[in-house]
């Protein structure tokens, strides 16, 4: 006879019918393996690689990263080979989808080989420009280090754990160069234009906020959807230590994908402690910025990047002492409801109203900049004009790159406006030109358009750019769907979706580009991951589902004994 007294540990359970059972993971292969060993090597290893140096810091990652794709290649290759030499049936039964991200990969890779074999200055479409070095060879690293991850990289759970303290010795430098100190010794090996503006192992302090951004959206989206005190202790940490490195880096674009980040989490919330959580980013973000300020203050004052924009409102306004007891309040106030009723979701008609307002805010906006730089064009608009009247000192001058660049698209013929001229060969649109109007503009010369969506599509033309903004329309879009299967699809997609943001104001450049597409690829691999995990026959019975509110999901569960997410 059955013993009902027994407790409910020991005591079984009658099965729900609405109850999935778990499906096995499948078993770690070589090219699981292979795959740690670069992400590793992409995440950790690559972002503090360097020669000592700022003026050849973009060669140096060049040469790291392009052996690391082909050494990839080559076991992968390898350790394929004898999987198909033992379990032949295996391996071709398992045979990978095609998805719309892959399409849109080679589609971007093919225009990019088009736009060299036609190209005016096929050497510099090949390996890139003198400093930039993004021709067709890194382009190509991306499209096999995309497809390898993609096809190779399961159970990626501790992929943004290893992140963040991989990124910690980066931010670490960063905020030593910040307070004026070397300890690298790159200043005496360095040009004077470069120390200028250039931080920490990334380079220019534009890339070093690009870098920073994803490494936020990433801490961010863990530590919304985390359950559990430890883990949102750890990546709180992160995001705070991550919003110091922004305040160092102090530029514009990495605070255009923090507010990229803002505008979108909203729609992943679901309930108080989410709530809490995100209430809890810019907490950080404030606490930050007053801690930045005493570390300062103990320097004697001195900074190597002179404080402007929003690292200096953080640092030194006052009311950013207001904004961190308010956004504490918050978290208080969510975090004592939460534990009230642990069970209210939020009705998804607030998310609608939420992306009602965004598009309202976003159309007034755009509508402001068009009144005031195309119709109204001598109104006084004192700190705002920079934002609102597009012209040539529009962005910090962005707008006259923007400008040229678009009229020089216009002169090209069709082969040109589909293909382009090449990839990273935008300083021939510039030069000898317009090299007069640069120098009496801003005394600075302009071999990039600053902006990632204008320069491949003067480059590598229409169809280069679609392939672009397709792949990261696509891998966002999946990760997004999958985000309530699991917040890791939650994090990499806000990662790719926050550095698109900042790539309308900043440079394709090998210091942190070939991060973006290792983080798009792994985002496609968790979509993968997640989608082989539903098709997957079960291993065992359903087992009942416990009543407690506070049970972890069941991915979080499944996550935990190696579900590949």
């Amino acid at each position: 006879m059955e013993d009902f007294y027994a407790s409910p540990q020991n005591r079984s359970l009658p099965a729900d019918r609405h109850t999935k059972a778990f499906p096995t993971p499948p078993p770690l292969t070589a090219n699981n393996v292979v795959s740690v060993l670069f992400i590793l090597a992409a995440l950790v290893v690559f972002p503090l690689w360097s020669n000592g140096r700022y003026d050849t810091l973009a060669q140096a990652k060049l040469d790291f990263f392009v052996p690391a794709v082909i050494s990839f290649l080559i076991l992968s290759a390898v350790a394929l080979r004898c999987r198909i030499l033992v379990h032949p049936k295996r391996v071709l039964r398992r045979a990978e989808p095609f998805t719309v991200s892959d399409a849109m990969m080679l589609l971007f890779f093919a225009a990019a080989v088009v736009s060299w074999q036609y190209s005016k200055w096929p050497e510099e479409a090949y390996w890139g420009s003198d400093y930039r070095h993004h021709g067709l060879v890194i382009l190509a690293m991306y499209t096999l280090s995309y497809f390898l991850l993609s096809r190779f990289a399961r159970r990626l759970n501790w992929v943004p754990v290893v992140f963040l303290f991989g990124a910690l010795p980066v931010f670490w430098l960063g905020l030593q160069n910040f307070l004026g100190k070397d300890p690298l010794g790159f200043y005496a090996k360095s040009s004077a234009h470069f120390v200028k503006t250039c931080i920490s192992t990334i380079g220019n302090w534009n890339f070093y906020a690009s870098f920073v951004c994803m490494y936020l959206a990433v801490m961010c989206g863990m530590l919304l959807k985390s359950r559990k005190t430890a883990p949102t202790l750890l990546y709180g940490f992160g995001v705070f230590s991550g919003s110091i490195a922004l305040i160092c880096g102090s530029s514009d674009s990495g605070f255009v994908g923090l507010a990229a980040l803002f505008v979108i989490l909203p729609f992943f919330i679901c309930n108080w402690r989410q709530l809490a959580h995100y209430a809890m980013i810019p907490a950080l973000l404030f606490l930050a910025g007053k801690a930045m300020h005493f570390m300062v203050a103990g320097n004697g004052g001195v900074t190597k990047i002179p404080l402007r924009g929003f690292s200096k409102m953080l640092m030194e306004s006052i009311a950013g002492w207001v904004f961190l007891a308010v956004c504490t309040g918050i978290v208080v106030f969510c975090l004592i409801l939460h534990k009230i009723k642990p069970d209210v979701s939020f009705p998804v008609a607030l998310k609608v109203i939420w992306g009602v307002v965004l598009a309202a805010c976003t159309f007034a906006v755009l509508l402001a900049v068009v009144y005031f730089s195309a119709i109204n064009t001598t109104a006084p608009l004192g700190n705002l004009e920079k934002y609102l009247r597009f012209n040539d000192h529009w962005g910090s001058t962005r707008g006259f790159a923007w400008i040229r660049a678009l009229r020089e698209y216009a002169g090209y013929d069709t082969l040109q406006k589909l293909f382009g001229t090449g990839a990273d060969t935008a300083k021939h649109l510039f030069m000898p030109k317009y090299y007069t109007a640069m120098m009496r503009l801003g005394n600075a010369v302009f071999e990039n358009v600053h902006n990632e969506y204008l320069q491949y599509l003067v480059t590598i033309g229409a169809v280069g750019m679609t392939g672009y903004i397709g792949l990261i329309a696509s891998v966002v879009t999946r990760s997004f769907r999958r985000a309530g299967k699991s917040k890791l699809a939650l994090a990499l997609g806000l990662a790719v979706l926050c550095y698109a943001v900042q790539g309308v104001f900043n440079i394709t450049q090998t210091m942190t580009t070939p991060v973006f597409f290792t983080l798009l690829a792994l985002a496609e691999a968790c979509c993968r991951g997640i989608d082989a995990a539903g098709r997957a026959k079960p291993s065992q019975p359903p087992v009942a589902k416990m009543p407690d509110a506070e049970t972890p999901a069941a991915s979080d569960i499944m996550q935990a004994f190696g579900k590949p997410v």
